[in-house]
């Protein structure tokens, strides 16, 4: 009873000192944004980072796209070799098990770097519809054309590794079932899974769950703070919060039909 009375109380001082942490530094960095505007510092500042910004951003993503495009390819084609190879002695576990291992690099990086491309993407459309960049011809206009051409053709790369990925995953396992370009693949997919994989499943589920609690937190402190220093607006809290709220009530709602039987 002492040891719960004492780990309770640490419990209470952690949460109490994490709070007067962050309205500490709110609180500084409030009077600090506000002594920016007032001096006119922070708006030289905030035109400097938007000017540069616009200049890096579109080379930016090409070398970005080109170099992620090669690691992609190398750790496929890397898969690949290990599949052939394995395809003349399917009794070398060791192999097996290191083929299935090195199959988890391009599909991980695939799924980055399409998260990643419809980001730039974003940001590509804004700086050419906001700020006329490229309108004039000449190299902005050449990068601004190989920054679109290349987020289409990443997409298309990444269902293209994936779905081989995918193709070596279901020889190597004859029950897994699935297609990449079905909109049910995922619900698919788990169903051919075994108890074992399932249950990877479901931890590896519960941890994006917490991860991604933790990060709306944090990017709600991030954009509530930007509303005052980039003048944002509502919009990025809106954004931040419904993606919180969808992931926190998805899973507790599921949580409570599930306990129903």
């Amino acid at each position: 009873m002492k040891n719960k009375k004492e780990n309770e109380k640490k419990i209470y001082i952690i949460f109490i000192t994490v709070m007067v942490v962050l309205y500490g530094a709110g609180y500084f960095l409030g009077r600090l944004v506000a002594k920016g505007e007032k001096s006119g510092s922070l708006d030289t500042i905030l035109t400097f980072l938007k000017n540069n910004l616009i200049e890096i951003v579109p080379p930016l993503f090409i070398l970005l796209a080109v170099v992620s495009v090669i690691i992609l390819m190398v750790f496929y084609v890397s898969c690949q070799k290990k599949y052939k190879k394995l395809q003349d002695n399917r009794e070398d576990d060791d192999l097996w098990d290191a083929l299935e291992e090195k199959l988890n690099q391009p599909m991980i990086l695939a799924n980055a770097m399409q998260i990643v491309n419809l980001f730039f993407f974003g940001c590509i459309i804004c700086i050419a519809e906001f700020h006329s960049y490229g309108k004039n011809g000449g190299y902005e206009a050449i990068v601004l054309a190989v920054d679109v051409i290349l987020v289409f053709l990443t997409l298309v790369l990444n269902l293209v590794v994936s779905r081989g990925i995918v193709e070596i995953e279901k020889s190597l396992n004859p029950e897994k079932r699935g297609n990449v370009f079905d909109f049910r693949f995922n619900e698919v997919w788990l169903e051919s899974c075994d108890e074992a994989q399932k249950l990877i499943t479901y931890k590896a589920g519960y941890a994006a769950f917490k991860n991604t609690n933790i990060t709306c937190m944090v990017l709600w402190i991030l954009a509530f703070i930007g509303m005052f220093i980039f003048k944002s607006g509502i919009y990025p809290l809106l954004s931040v919060c419904l993606i919180w709220l969808v992931n926190s009530l998805s899973y507790m709602v599921r949580a409570a039909r599930l306990e129903k039987g």
